[in-house]
Order: C-alpha cells, then sequence, then structure tokens
C-alpha cells in the first residue's frame, strides 16, 4: 500500500462530475497513457510486466466508458461471457460455480471476487451486477490463480480495488436516468481529518429500475431492481513506516422474476405468466483492516483481516406459472472470515513474499417447498469450511532481461457438512478433508523495451466438500485440478499509447467435478458411480487470445 505523506494526494481539489460532458472534458485534457501497475498477485508489476492473462480497467476508462457495474466490464472483456444482470458468468468457458450443481447453498466456486482484499460470498457474485461507483482499478485474471489466491480461483480472480482516502479534498456525485424506469445517483468524497495523520472517504450509490419483463398474470413489472452501497474508508498513519487501512461496506440487493418461460416448443422471453412474487434479496455487511508496516527499503510486513456477513432471503416461483401455487421459501446467513500475513521482499533484481493464510467459511440454509400453501418439503443444514495455507512467490531477474517466477502454496481444507432435515432423501452428516500442493514455474523474456514474452505453467485447485442440493443424499466428492500451460506476449508502442496483449493456452482438467442425474431419484449428484462408473471426469481446453 505504501501511503507517504508527500505522495498520498492523488487527488487535488473538489470536483463534482453530474454528466457525461465532464467526463468528456477530463479525458480530453491528456493524450499520454500513464503506466498500469497490477497489484492482484501480490506483487506489483507494470501491465506489460504481469505474465498472467489479465485484463484491467483503471477509474479513467471506467469514466470514459461510463461503465456502472462489473456486468459492463465483462462485456468487454476477451475470456469472458456474462449474462444478464451477472446471473451467470464465468472465465474461458467456466462458470463462475463451476460446471457442477452442487446447489444453491454451496459455498464452492470456480471464480473468486475480492474487494478490497475481502472475498465475496457466492451470492454477491450472481444476485448483484455489482456496482463500480468510486473504484480505482479492476483486474480480471484468466486462468488458475490458485498459488496466489487458493480455493475458488481454479478459472480465475477477479480483483476490485476502491478509491481509498487521501489528505486533499475531493468530491465526486452522479445521477442518472434511462429507459425502463432506471434511476440512481451516487456520491463519493473525504478528504483530511487530521493533518498528516488520519483521512478519510465515504461513497454511497443508489439504483434502481423496473426491469424489460412483464407479468401478464397481474400486468406489472416482474424484474424490479434495487441496489444500494455504502462505504466508509479510514487511513491512519502512525508514523512514516506503518499504514493503517480500514474499511466498513454495506450492500443490499434486490431483483424480481428474471424466468424465461417456454410454452411448447416456443420460447417467451420479457414475458411470463405467474402468481408469486418472487424476488431474491442479499443484505452484506464487510469490515477489513489492511496494515503495512516498512521494516527498512527491501522488508516489509503486510497483514489483511476481512470479514463479510451476508443474509440471503429469497421467494421463487417453483412451478413458474399462474396455474398452480408452488412457492419455494430460501434464508441463508453466511460470514466468511480470513486473515493473511505475508512477508515482502523487494530488491533490483528479486520480488518475493511468504505468507500465511487461514479463512473460516459458514453458511447456515433453510429451504422450504410449498403446494397451495402446505408445507410440502423441506432442506435444512450448514457448512463449515476451515481453510490453513503456505504460500509464497520469488520473482528473480537472473540475468539481463531474464526472470524466473516460481511460486507455490500448501493448501489445507476442511469441510463439514451437516443437513439435518431433508424431506426428499435422508438427512446428511459428512466431513471432508483435502490437502493441495499448488506450484507455478515461468518464464519471462524482454524482448525491448515494454515488449515481453513468457511461458508460465501453474496448478488450479478446487476444494472438494459435500452435495447440499436436495435429494442428493449429501455425499461427499474430491477437490479438482487443472494444469495450466500458458505462452504470453505483452507489449506496449507509441509511448505507451498502444497496448497489445497476445495468448496461447492449455488447460488439463483432471478429477472434474460434475453433475449428472441420478437415475433412481431424478436428483443431482455429484460423481454419481451409477453414471460415470466411479471414475471422474477429464477435460482439456485449448485456445489463443489477442487484445490491444
Amino acid at each position: 500500500m505504501n501511503f507517504k505523506k508527500h505522495t498520498i494526494a492523488l487527488a487535488v481539489g473538489s470536483a463534482i462530475s453530474l454528466s457525461n460532458s465532464v467526463w468528456a472534458a477530463e479525458q480530453s485534457k491528456t493524450l499520454e497513457i500513464a503506466p498500469i501497475t497490477v497489484t492482484g498477485e501480490k506483487i506489483n508489476r507494470t501491465l506489460e510486466q504481469t505474465q498472467s492473462s489479465v485484463a484491467v480497467v483503471t477509474d479513467k476508462q471506467l469514466r470514459e466508458k461510463e461503465d456502472h457495474s462489473l456486468v459492463d466490464v465483462f462485456a468487454r472483456t476477451p475470456g469472458v461471457y456474462n449474462t444478464s444482470g451477472n446471473e451467470n458468468w464465468g472465465i474461458r468457458g467456466v462458470p463462475v460455480s463451476g460446471f457442477d450443481d452442487q446447489g444453491p447453498a454451496a459455498l464452492n466456486g470456480a471464480v473468486s471476487v475480492f474487494v478490497d482484499g475481502a472475498v465475496q460470498p457466492n451470492r454477491a457474485l450472481t444476485l448483484s451486477p455489482m456496482p463500480l461507483w468510486d473504484v480505482e482499478q479492476v483486474e480480471v485474471f484468466l486462468g488458475p490463480q490458485s498459488t496466489t489466491q487458493g480455493r475458488n480461483s481454479l478459472a480465475g480472480a477477479v480483483v476490485i480495488q476502491t478509491k481509498n482516502p487521501t489528505f486533499e479534498p475531493s468530491l465526486s456525485a452522479q445521477a442518472n436516468g434511462g429507459t425502463y424506469g432506471e434511476r440512481g445517483g451516487a456520491i463519493a468524497g473525504g478528504g483530511s481529518i487530521v493533518d498528516g495523520k488520519i483521512a478519510g472517504r465515504l461513497a454511497l450509490d443508489y439504483q434502481e429500475g423496473d426491469g424489460y419483463i412483464d407479468n401478464l398474470f397481474n400486468d406489472e413489472d416482474a424484474n424490479q431492481t434495487r441496489t444500494a452501497n455504502y462505504r466508509g474508508k479510514l487511513l491512519v498513519l502512525p508514523n512514516d513506516d506503518l499504514d493503517v487501512l480500514l474499511t466498513y461496506a454495506h450492500g443490499e440487493s434486490r431483483k424480481g422474476d428474471n424466468s424465461v418461460v417456454r410454452q411448447g416448443d416456443r420460447i417467451r422471453y420479457y414475458k411470463i405468466d405467474s402468481n408469486t412474487d418472487a424476488y431474491d434479496k442479499l443484505k452484506q455487511d464487510t469490515v477489513s483492516a489492511k496494515v503495512d508496516y516498512r521494516l527498512n527499503d527491501a522488508w516489509s510486513i503486510t497483514s489483511l483481516t476481512a470479514n463479510t456477513d451476508s443474509d440471503y432471503d429469497a421467494r421463487l416461483d417453483f412451478d413458474q406459472s399462474a396455474v398452480d401455487n408452488q412457492v419455494v421459501l430460501r434464508k441463508q446467513y453466511g460470514d466468511l472470515f480470513s486473515q493473511e500475513l505475508r512477508l515482502n521482499y523487494n530488491s533490483d533484481t528479486v520480488k518475493s513474499f511468504a505468507g500465511l493464510y487461514y479463512g473460516h467459511n459458514t453458511n447456515n440454509f433453510h429451504d422450504r417447498l410449498f403446494f397451495d400453501d402446505e408445507l410440502f418439503g423441506t432442506v435444512k443444514g450448514d457448512t463449515t469450511i476451515e481453510n490453513k495455507a503456505v504460500f509464497g512467490e520469488v520473482n528473480w531477474t537472473f540475468a539481463p532481461r531474464w526472470t524466473l517466477i516460481t511460486g507455490l502454496r500448501y493448501d489445507h481444507e476442511t469441510n463439514d457438512t451437516d443437513v439435518k432435515a431433508d424431506d426428499f432423501s435422508e438427512p446428511g452428516k459428512d466431513k471432508q478433508t483435502s490437502d493441495a500442493v499448488l506450484p507455478k514455474l515461468g518464464l519471462d523474456y524482454e524482448l525491448a523495451a515494454n515488449q515481453y514474452l513468457g511461458f508460465m505453467v501453474q496448478r488450479g485447485y478446487r476444494g472438494g466438500g459435500v452435495n447440499v442440493r436436495a435429494g442428493s443424499g449429501h455425499t461427499s466428492y474430491d477437490p479438482e485440478f487443472t494444469t495450466n500451460y500458458e505462452l504470453s506476449y505483452r507489449g506496449s508502442f507509441m509511448d505507451q499509447t498502444l497496448r497489445t496483449r497476445a495468448n496461447l493456452y492449455y488447460t488439463d482438467w483432471k478429477d472434474q467435478q460434475v453433475s449428472v442425474v441420478n437415475p433412481d431419484t431424478e436428483f443431482f449428484d455429484v460423481f454419481e458411480p451409477v453414471a460415470v462408473t466411479s471414475r471422474a471426469w477429464k477435460s482439456r481446453l485449448k485456445r489463443t487470445s489477442a487484445s490491444s
């Protein structure tokens, strides 16, 4: 983080931006493109020096492109796909939740999203479009990030950094409106609280809309949406060597029914016929503390502590019609705690870190199915995941233009699931423990100034667990692994006004977690022995990509 008193003033004066014309005026002031620093891999590098396949969007680009949410960033990022409202998205063809169907209460995924260092709950990744108001930078990593980020990053990771406090006053605001009842407003600002010692920043964003789906049953908008996000940050500089950044964030999101209805052989978009007031609601609170202590010019210590509480509530139209009255009521309460401690070293030829990680995740879930207001069945239980890891990385420039990249992570995970009630199969209690060694090895060569060619091999990992889907029998399943081989070129031209990237990768996926229908129960199982003859699935991914 390295907040110095003489470099902390990143914004001077105050600015109020209420229209796109102000943004256009800002971007016309300069034609130069400043160097982009990638921070998501815990070693600061320029974009050209970063061998991992990554798409970086700065705050300036967010304004220029008028990006309001992560959906907008995904829409123009090669190798990333997404659907309306971010309900489903993925990296390199791999869905954020993986290819298996572990149930709506599962804590495992294939992609992790971090906001200010705090990992986001699974529900936040698909329920909310994740607004980008007052965001400094978005980094979308394509390909495994397991050595650096650990669990749930087999296919990639998204790292979002919001704006930090400064000692100079700043103020920005915006109002927006659009079709289908879209409307909202946002404001952010801050400055010095104690000169040279304490600075603060606040950001608020509220958005709502009617959606474009009509409910023919009651002649109302079916998918009304509402999001509200509030964030406060406090920067404390006790002395020149110690930086403390405290963050509190509160988010609320609500959406209606975004179903697609089939009538015979015809699929009907944008119109539904439902007698249920369906909705999904999520509330979450995140607190985090990042502490950087500089021991000397080369050595430093970083501590990152984060905790997120989430409350998910939903009413779903189970029959998806106005004929029957079948309703699912769903409640989930989750908690994500993480503590990371790193020792960092930086010299002219070596950049490295070594770290310890501890994570404790819990989720309590309760689903109830009603037929004509009578309780037909229920599924209730809880999952606790404990994750411990030792990890590190060394980047060594052992000769002019040549850099060796080595990394290693040992990950230990325990998944303890207790399904206390399941009216569609037997309740189950199971415990899954797994260990993973996650290496990466790469070589980078500087062809010329700001021109790099590299090759990297690294292992991806997604922990095992217990199937919590209703009627599944709740058996445990093993971890899955990928080995990714990637050749990359990165370069910039014309005083860094043009940046280009090209990647060629091959991924070998073993012990793949997939869902199959049990022919006896017609429910989904993970690694059902009857369907796959006791063998896990395997896949291979191959692709080339280029961007500028």
